[in-house]
This record gives C-alpha cells, sequence and structure tokens, in this order.
C-alpha cells in the first residue's frame, strides 16, 4: 500500500502593488496579478488577458445601451481602484478619448468597496470579466467596454533564481491550463 502525500497551499491575499514584493522577498512561491514595472529579478509568465467593463446597477441609463463607450461610461461619477490601476488606464484611455479623462468621484483600495459603492448608486465602476461572481452577488450589471477596447493581462510572478518546488510546479501548471480552458469555453463563439 503506498503512502497518500497532501500537499497544503496556501493563499496570500494582498494590494496588487505587494506581490511583487513577496515574490522578491521569497515569502511566496510565486505570484499573480496585473501587469507591472519589469524587474531583472522576476519573470512574469501571461496567465490571461480580458477586457474592461463597465459595472453599473440595474435602471440605471446604461442599462438600455448594449454598446457601451469609454465616452459614454465617464459621463457618469466613476469609482476606481486607487495607485497604479488607475495611472495606467489614464495612460492606454489618453490618446483615444475625445473630450473626456478618467477623473474617478472616488478612489477606492479593493473592488468588493467599488462594487458596494456602485450598488449604492454612487456612480460606475470598470472591471475585469474576472469580477462576473461580484458582479452578479451585487446585483449589478456590466457591459463591454469599446472605443478603445483595453485590455489587462495578468501574469504568474516567479523569481528568475529560484526554480519551482515540486508541488508549486503542479499548482502553477494547473492554473495555466485551467485559464486556457475557461477561455476557451467563456469566449468561443
Amino acid at each position: 500500500m503506498s503512502a497518500v502525500h497532501f500537499v497544503q497551499v496556501r493563499l496570500f491575499d494582498c494590494l496588487v502593488e505587494n506581490v511583487l514584493g513577496r515574490v522578491h522577498s521569497g515569502e511566496v512561491d510565486f505570484g499573480i496579478g496585473p501587469e507591472r514595472e519589469p524587474s531583472a529579478d522576476i519573470e512574469a509568465r501571461t496567465l490571461f488577458e480580458l477586457p474592461f467593463v463597465v459595472v453599473f446597477p440595474k435602471g440605471h441609463p446604461l442599462e438600455k445601451k448594449k454598446r457601451v463607450s469609454w465616452d459614454d461610461a465617464l459621463r457618469y461619477p466613476v469609482i476606481a481602484l486607487q495607485g497604479e490601476f488607475t495611472q495606467r488606464l489614464r495612460v492606454d484611455l489618453h490618446a483615444s478619448l475625445s473630450d473626456q479623462a478618467l477623473q474617478p468621484s472616488h478612489e477606492v483600495s479593493f473592488m468588493t468597496t467599488a462594487l458596494a459603492m456602485v450598488s449604492a448608486g454612487l456612480g460606475v465602476t470598470t472591471c475585469l470579466p474576472y469580477a462576473d461572481a461580484l458582479i452578479t452577488r451585487y446585483q449589478l450589471l456590466s457591459r463591454p467596454l469599446l472605443d478603445p477596447v483595453v485590455q489587462r493581462k495578468f501574469f504568474v510572478f516567479t523569481r528568475r533564481d529560484r526554480p519551482y518546488s515540486p508541488a508549486a510546479q503542479r499548482f502553477a501548471s494547473y492554473l495555466f491550463e485551467h485559464m486556457a480552458s475557461y477561455h476557451q469555453a467563456r469566449w468561443a463563439d
């Protein structure tokens, strides 16, 4: 009879600004987060890429639109994530928007806070479709944002000088396989 071995996976939830620091320090085997400034000692492998959506409460004027442009969305107060998330979005939109700029009415630290504020009728927010379950939980609606389509890549970050442990390698492989099959199923038409 062979022995059964268990591997414990511990998940550390932190602000995206702290992901690379945790990887760099060796506190974690790898980190998952959006694109950040490159670092010579950190390797980044693309896990997935998704387009932005606008999120709003039921009954909002955007609900009547099948297609929502950034210009349409920015006519309403925007609740945005603070820091690099919004700074990068400003850069992405700067050249494309006709007469509006991304000027959030509120900046928050967590997407759950932004969604709760949208639910309270304080504005709209932008996020990626991976938040669909939260959007549904808050009984909100979303539409893809167009003109321009802006996408975000999320990466698996590792230290170049620190190979994966066998357990971390298997878990990372599972993540890549899962995301590939999820995207094929979700985006196949």
